[in-house]
């Protein structure tokens, strides 16, 4: 097996992590599951989040990632937030070389969302 080296800053990298892990708890019902998934890509790590929560509307991919931007649903706006942690985020892993998107299943009977994060890497 062959070891990966992620050049980072361990306090900001984690807090990038930290703000997708506490939004998949948050917006996700008591007795579900949030899914850590790594995947060795060739030149960069993906890392996936996966959670069974309330699920965002594709129109609004885009701007969960702005600052201030909380969503317009009930469940938004009754939990605890300033609308910084997924737009710090996103910053956060631009300032590595990396990135973060999001799909989501909303509406219907399934709900929750995927958090990709890409993030380089070099081989130790």
């Amino acid at each position: 097996m062959t070891a990966l080296v992620i050049p980072h800053d361990v306090k900001w990298l984690c807090e990038a992590f930290i703000n997708i892990l506490e939004n998949a708890v948050k917006y996700s019902p008591e007795n579900t599951e949030v899914w850590i998934r790594m995947i060795k890509m060739t030149t960069f790590l993906r890392i996936e989040i996966e959670d069974q929560g309330i699920g965002i509307p594709k129109e609004k991919y885009h701007k969960i990632f702005q600052r201030f931007y909380r969503g317009d649903e009930e469940e938004v706006r009754q939990a605890e937030g300033s609308g910084v942690g997924l737009y710090l985020t996103r910053k956060i892993l631009e300032w590595h070389g990396g990135s973060v998107t999001v799909s989501s299943r909303y509406g219907g009977k399934r709900h929750g969302s995927t958090f990709r994060i890409q993030i380089p890497y070099e081989q130790a």
